[in-house]
């Protein structure tokens, strides 16, 4: 399952994933809206996300990757993957 927000970019709120995950026994993705400052709390709710915009140059999904934008993620990420 994936839960999403209302377009690329937007997160799925907590109480949307919480309620996503109480209705189905398969894994569950945040879809959307996943960035640096959010990925720690998002990984704690589901079993993993999909990431793009918030990688791209200025957050816009057309642009390249920056890389200092994925490692900003991963760092945030690395507790909660460590975790598992």
């Amino acid at each position: 399952m994936i839960a999403t927000g209302q377009r690329t970019g937007d997160y799925a709120t907590t109480e949307e994933i919480e309620s996503i995950a109480a209705a189905t026994h398969f894994p569950l993705l945040a879809g959307s809206g996943v960035t640096a400052a959010n990925v720690a709390r998002v990984l704690a709710l589901t079993q993993g996300a999909i990431v793009a915009s918030s990688l791209k140059v200025d957050g816009v999904w057309w642009n390249p990757v920056e890389p200092r934008r994925v490692q900003a993620l991963m760092e945030a990420a690395r507790p909660a993957l460590e975790a598992d």
